[in-house]
């Protein structure tokens, strides 16, 4: 097969290189690949398709769904959120299942409601059922039949329309966020006649709700039509069986008569760049994004292996691009952040791709960011990427397609589910991981650095159809940027773009470690926890269990107690800052950028962090590069460097993003929850630019640095694919070449940022564009840090989630979260939180409803058999965890840094926990323990000078009103 192949991609390789980009490409040899063996497809006489494929690696379970080639951009005016309306009338009645009973059956064969997945887009439609139990014949037919009612048989009662239609308004109240807003900006003025809005204004969603059943049957039967739809199903099935059940059942659709045409906007090229900036009020950062806007690939040649060289072309250019781009910022006071280098579908427009580089920035840096990034980019235009960069992105490439070809018989059900929707939306090929591995394989090492740079030349030289977006915060005293200046800025770096070939790419430092030396003190075996545990004469822990899925790889945990407690003048809300402090300098001679781009090249992942009570360093290798990972965590504790200059660039973006986060809802209901949850509210006040200004930097650097200092502190623990004795004798190298002093040993002290121990209701306006409701409740109350408690505690959120999932009645809630929390230091407190998003009339009702069903179980209104199913469902959740690294990691630390076992006895204390003792700690929950109950509504009016509503008991907490 490898001549084949090879003639195939040197054909491709040419006729795309000398035609310029792929959609533009004509490939008269180019055929489609054969579908994979496990693939079964076909199409009805009615138009339906239907796409099954066989997944053995998820035994008795399948995903299944019914995909749609419609969406929310063939909306009319009078037509608005009508897809979505739709969307939510499926769970309300069909011809077979009446009276929302389909969310009742799919409970009965154990399908949550959670695994009902509906997606409606502007052009493409999916509604998914996951994991259902493919064993039993009857429950394969009945699920089928959801999908038959689905595609064509829903009730549409004038009841149910009314009745959604309140919650269709307070979902597309939500939806309507600041992103939302800009994009939908950002599209009206570049495409004014295109259809693809994401967001309603409030005046839009508000005159949604008048939908007759007759007009919406009508929108109904005009859109879902079987030539739009598709049967999809992946996973453990018998195809032939499968493909015989779908002909028998949904032939009986009848086919279109009266076709409403389909047609998909294609948006107009334009000349030269064009410049946007779009500003709104609850918009937190300035987003500066450059995108080349092309034609995707033409949809003739997305059968053929024409996309696979697409894909590597395109994860070339990105990865080599952003390699420059992060190699150029080193040394350069720019203010840049979060920069992304991406390709994919712009804006949701089906016709229209975009390669972009977007980045966060200041309002003063925009203009040289631009200018600087602008000449980059030209640079890599003219001259391409140099050898280095081209072929250690190869090999990365490579690496992760060879990962995933190793993995093929593990991959989950959605893998292949996403596949066909590829498939059925945009016609990309359904060959085999197997054959695409192959292809690829002779493809990547056959294409020469000269095919990348040609590509990345006709992709980045753009004179047109070029965009340079900026999105801002809309804020009085903000510096406003000027579009001529952008465009300048632009313009200008082409002029003054280098003609170097390109940067160098950073290889490992050659590291000397220090003259200290360790040596072994004991070893012995945790046989319960199937670990190695290695004493270090500097006092250093290790840790080391091995878990071999997945392959190759190893992941670091490494932890002390200490945190900022000990730190002079260091309070909680200074805990982002410090920690942005202590990576600002880099490591040994490198900056932070330099080391972000060298972590990057060898396929290595690093963080670090203070919090109050310890020290953490988390990272990620492969087993190969395990030496790497060693020489890493000495550079984080012994070589952090100091670099005046940078911190000071990042003081001022720390200044910028605090003065924007109070125009944002969610980050003002954040700060007024964590300011009503502890005891000293002056440790939770917001810094402000003179607290900020104040900093001594060299101080913080001294601090910082002494919390790292000392391996005695320290436990590493390692978890992974790799030998024992290798990495062992690896780590006794590295780690034991850190100094420590067993004798001088730190612990945690007490800060005062105790638990509020007060009742807390406290309800406050916020002005917002699209009023929500924000809600939060807190319950803290006194409990033994054991392993019982914990289960128990674990078992009321696991119930509280599943009577939350798909209660009918807290439609009106949106977002709910429920967590659990126990804290041993510095007091042995339980808390158990719940929060959601409504509006203001229903919030109260959600709050009283959540503790309605904690009352009930309080009261003994639980059954045997509702206990029982909560003991298996908090049994299979701890064993789901097992098999994660993370999971392990963190019982490894509870052990080994707290003497705290939460894994040996957990079945055990499990099966020992009775109905009365689970009901005894739910009742003390609510009889204890305190409440802390935030409400933030949101209006439209501007709340500071509404001075009227003094007299109002309602608003007095929010003017401090006596």
């Amino acid at each position: 097969m490898k001549p084949v192949f090879s003639k195939i991609f040197c054909l491709l390789a040419s006729i795309m290189i000398c035609s310029g980009i792929f959609a533009n490409a004509q490939v008269k040899d180019a055929q489609n690949l054969p579908d994979d063996p496990r693939v079964c497809s076909g199409k009805l006489a009615n138009g339906l398709s239907y796409i099954l494929i066989k997944n053995n690696a998820q035994k008795g379970k399948a995903d299944v769904g019914v995909l749609q080639k419609v969406g929310t951009s063939l909306e009319g005016k009078s037509q608005k959120g009508m897809f979505k309306l739709l969307e939510m009338l499926t769970m309300r009645g069909t011809r077979n299942f009446d009276d929302a009973k389909i969310q009742a059956y799919l409970s009965s064969i154990g399908v949550p409601a959670s695994n009902v997945e509906f997606s409606t887009g502007a052009d493409q439609i999916a509604y998914t059922i996951k994991d259902i139990p493919t064993t039993s014949e009857n429950q394969v037919d009945s699920t089928l039949l959801i999908l038959y009612n689905w595609l064509g048989s829903l009730n549409l009662d004038e009841d149910d329309i009314k009745e959604e239609s309140v919650f269709l308004k307070a979902r597309l109240s939500n939806e309507n966020t600041a992103q939302a807003r800009l994009n939908d900006a950002l599209l009206k003025e570049l495409y004014p006649k295109c259809n693809y809005y994401q967001s309603l204004t409030p005046q839009q969603t508000a005159a949604i709700g008048n939908y007759s059943s007759k007009n919406l049957r009508s929108f109904y039967y005009d859109w879902f039509r079987p030539e739009f739809q598709c049967i999809a199903i992946a996973g453990d099935i018998d195809l032939k069986l499968m493909e015989s059940r779908i002909k028998s059942l949904f032939v009986t659709i009848p086919k279109s008569i009266d076709k409403k045409s389909r047609n998909y906007y294609t948006p107009k090229d334009y000349n030269g760049v064009k410049v946007s900036i779009q500003t709104d009020k609850e918009y937190n950062k300035t987003l500066v994004t450059i995108a080349f806007l092309k034609k995707p690939l033409l949809r003739k040649y997305r059968g053929t292996a024409l996309p696979y060289l697409q894909e590597y072309f395109d994860e070339m250019v990105k990865r080599s691009l952003s390699d420059r781009l992060n190699a150029g910022l080193l040394g350069k006071n720019l203010s840049i952040l979060n920069l992304k280098v991406e390709k994919g579908r712009f804006l949701d427009i089906s016709n229209l791709d975009a390669f972009s580089v977007s980045f966060e920035t200041l309002p003063e840096y925009a203009y040289s960011a631009v200018s600087f990034i602008g000449t980059e980019i030209e640079n890599v235009a003219k001259n391409g990427f140099n050898s280095q960069e081209v072929h250690k992105n190869r090999d990365l490439y490579f690496k992760e397609l060879d990962a995933l070809y190793r993995g093929r018989n593990t991959l989950p059900n959605n893998f292949y589910f996403n596949r066909i929707k590829n498939h059925f939306f945009d016609g990309y090929t359904l060959a085999s991981v197997e054959m695409k591995f192959e292809m690829l394989k002779e493809m990547v090492y056959s294409v020469s650095m000269n095919d990348v740079n040609s590509y990345a030349q006709k992709l980045l030289n753009a004179s047109d159809n070029t965009l340079i977006s900026c999105f801002m915060p809309q804020k009085k005293g903000m510096m406003q940027l000027s579009k001529e200046r952008l465009l300048s800025s632009y313009s200008s770096s082409a002029l003054s773009a280098p003609v170097a070939a390109g940067a160098e790419v950073l290889s490992w430092p050659v590291l000397v470690l220090g003259d200290y030396k360790s040596t072994i003190v004991s070893e012995t075996k945790d046989e319960t926890l199937q670990a190695d545990i290695v004493q270090l004469s500097n006092g250093a822990t290790l840790v080391f269990k091995n878990s071999s899925m997945p392959n190759d790889t190893i992941e670091v945990r490494a932890v002390s107690k200490g945190g900022y407690s000990l730190m002079k003048g260091v309070t909680p809300n200074m805990e982002r800052f410090i920690n942005m402090a202590s990576y600002i300098g880099g490591l040994d001679e490198m900056s932070s950028t330099a080391v972000d781009r060298l972590f990057t090249y060898n396929d290595i992942e690093f963080s670090t962090g203070i919090t109050a009570q310890n020290e953490y360093i988390n990272g990620r290798a492969d087993k190969s590069d395990s030496y790497k990972m060693l020489e890493a965590i000495y550079m984080i504790m012994m070589r952090r460097r100091s670099d005046p200059a940078a911190y000071d660039a990042m003081k001022k973006a720390y200044i910028y993003d605090i003065s924007t986060q109070s125009v944002d809802p969610e980050e003002a209901f954040r700060d007024t929850v964590a300011y009503y949850g502890v005891s000293n509210k002056n440790f939770v006040k917001n810094l402000n630019e003179a607290n900020i200004e104040a900093l001594d930097y060299g101080n913080l650097y001294g601090q910082i640095n002494k919390r790292f200092s000392n391996a005695a502190d320290w436990t590493f623990i390692f978890c992974g694919d790799f030998d024992y004795e290798a990495l062992k004798a690896e780590a006794v190298k590295c780690i034991g070449a850190i100094p420590g002093d067993p004798r001088n040993l730190e612990g945690s002290i007490v800060i005062p940022n105790y638990v509020n121990k007060d009742n807390v209701n406290y309800r406050f306006l916020f002005k917002m564009v699209s009023p929500r409701t924000f809600v939060s409740v807190t319950r803290n109350m006194a409990a033994e840090s054991s392993l019982k408690n914990y289960i128990i505690g674990y078992m009321s959120m696991i119930y509280l989630r599943n009577q939350l999932e798909g209660d009918k009645s807290l439609r009106m809630l949106s977002n709910i979260d429920v967590s659990y929390r126990a804290m041993s230091y510095p007091e042995q407190i339980a808390s158990l939180h719940y929060g959601f998003e409504s509006d203001s009339t229903f919030a109260q009702n959600g709050i009283d409803h959540i503790h309605g069903i904690l009352s009930s179980v309080a009261r003994g209104g639980m059954n045997d058999d509702s206990f029982n199913s909560l003991k298996a469902s908090t049994k299979a959740a701890f064993l789901a965890q097992c098999t994660k690294r993370s999971f392990w990691l963190k019982v490894l630390e509870r052990k080994y840094m707290d003497n705290k076992d939460y894994y040996s006895d957990f079945m055990d204390i499990l099966s020992g926990i009775s109905k009365a003792e689970f009901e005894g700690y739910v009742k003390k929950f609510l009889g204890s323990s305190n409440s802390i109950t935030i409400i933030m509504d949101g209006t439209t009016k501007d709340v500071n000078t509404q001075n009227l509503f003094k007299q109002d008991e309602f608003i007095k907490g929010y003017f401090n009103v006596k």
